[in-house]
């Protein structure tokens, strides 16, 4: 009977056991990092010492979290600044992504299983680190379904030990007796074989039970600076031949300020501005001229450009290079040269760098979108979007309004800020019928909808994601 309460109160502790602990780590003590795990509520304190993660062993834990209310990321109403997350699986990062190197992005989509798995939850999160992507999900399946069967198997052993008690005490004859002591032996020692086979791969090597998550590079967005000379032969194209008319209160902006940096005479009669750069403050004084004139906040604009491009206008944005469409071009395995690679090369990067003055490609691979110019006004291919719209020379571009912005147009500053405001005008007339939208104030607004953000940083503090403009706005704000 001793024996069949030490299984009681194990199998008791066991199916009620995870719980939700309140930790903080000494790099970011004011931030509260959820990790579940499988314990009683007092050994929160423990978890450091208990954990075979390293990087819990670093955390210092208090108090468990109610797992209704607060053991939930800050965005939904919680405590958690990231999770809650598997004690296995942790790995240290904040909201700046600053801990130890790391940082967090989100995942396209959490696996969705046919057969849910009880207690089973996937991390919404997923950590770079080091230069490598980590990915959770395999590593949180093995342990939920082990924990899932060592519970069945702890109800299965329960059960045969009543039942072998049972005839124990009422067997009529010696067989029976003899019978319910061999189903009671039978079943402790299933149950030891059980929690026996974790206890010697743990001794053997803790990493036997301690699932880690996978990992597979991570490539940063890459940008490339086009180099002055062609940057001045794309502005010639879109004087020339592009048929592009700025809008005369953009272009009267940048007339107020002459200052800047030419590599070529400017075009006879060109209406396009031909400078490449312009000094920072002039700039953003132009974009308040700007934002005055066309009716819109100067700041967001501000915003916008800051963090994009840091008021550079020879940028170009490689989207193969990040995102979805990273995903699709290394499932192509084919460059823009025509060279073919592995499905595992990881590392590969896309070819199409070395951008050229040549309509209506410019060195660009158009299988996949590109951010062009001081605002990066995206280009999408041909068949991306329905305001997909070719220019003159038959260069891609993206229709807003009434003109189509190529990507010689979104080279000049008067186009990369015009296509910025007329798909700001837009951004704005859908964001009004938005209602779970109504409470955020009108540039996080824009910024959280501008990015497709708003559900993973609604109030725009999150420093990878709205977080970034935002801060930009505020300190022109402050000027």
């Amino acid at each position: 009977m001793l024996c069949l309460l030490f299984l009681n109160l194990f199998f008791l502790k066991t199916a009620n056991a995870e719980i939700c602990c309140k930790c903080t780590n000494q790099e970011d003590p004011k931030s509260t990092i959820c990790i579940k795990f499988l314990a009683a509520d007092k050994d929160c304190p423990l978890l450091p010492g208990k954990s075979t993660n390293p990087q819990v062993k670093k955390l210092t834990c208090t108090e468990s979290l109610n797992t209704n209310t607060s053991c939930k990321a800050v965005a939904g109403g919680g405590l958690c600044i990231q999770g809650p997350t598997d004690e296995t699986v942790y790995s240290t990062a904040t909201t700046s992504g600053s801990v130890l190197g790391t940082k967090t992005v989100e995942p396209v989509a959490a696996p969705k299983l046919g057969i849910q798995i009880p207690g089973l939850q996937f991390a919404t999160q997923l950590i770079v680190q080091e230069g490598y992507l980590e990915i959770p999900f395999l590593s949180q399946y093995i342990s939920a379904v082990y924990n899932y069967m060592v519970g069945i198997v702890a109800i299965v052993a329960a059960i045969m030990i009543v039942y072998g008690g049972f005839l124990y005490i009422v067997g009529s004859s010696g067989a029976k007796v003899q019978q319910g002591k061999t189903i009671i032996v039978d079943a402790v020692m299933g149950l030891l074989l059980v929690l026996g086979a974790y206890i010697i791969l743990s001794t053997i090597n803790p990493d036997l039970i301690n699932f880690q998550p996978q990992r597979v590079a991570f490539i940063e967005p890459i940008y490339t600076k086009v180099p002055e000379i062609e940057y001045s032969a794309l502005l010639n194209t879109a004087a020339k031949s592009s048929g592009y008319t700025p809008n005369p209160q953009i272009a009267g902006a940048f007339k107020k300020h002459p200052g800047g940096t030419l590599v070529s005479k400017p075009t006879p009669g060109s209406t396009v501005d031909q400078r490449i750069s312009v000094a920072s403050n002039d700039l953003k004084q132009i974009i308040k001229d700007i934002g005055t004139v066309v009716n819109l906040d100067p700041c967001v604009i501000e915003a916008i450009i800051m963090t994009e491009t840091g008021g550079n206008p020879a940028l170009i944005g490689h989207d193969e290079n990040s995102g979805r469409a990273r995903a699709k071009f290394l499932k192509s395995g084919v460059k823009y040269s025509g060279a073919t690679f592995g499905p595992s090369d990881l590392k590969v990067y896309n070819d199409d760098k070395k951008v050229t003055a040549v309509p209506p490609n410019y060195g660009l691979d158009w299988r996949f979108s590109h951010g062009i110019g001081l605002g990066q006004c995206t280009i999408f291919p041909k068949g991306g979007v329905p305001n997909y719209c070719e220019g003159q020379d038959k260069s891609p571009g993206i229709k807003y309004g009434t003109k189509c912005f190529t990507v010689p147009i979104a080279m000049t500053m008067e186009g990369s800020i015009e296509c910025m405001v007329e798909l700001l005008k837009i951004k704005q007339k859908e964001i009004s019928g938005i209602g779970y939208l109504k409470a955020i104030s009108s540039p996080c607004n824009i910024f959280c909808y501008w990015l497709g953000t708003c559900k993973k940083d609604p109030t725009c503090m999150d420093p990878k994601f709205a977080g970034k403009k935002m801060k930009v706005y505020n300190d022109c704000k402050k000027r």
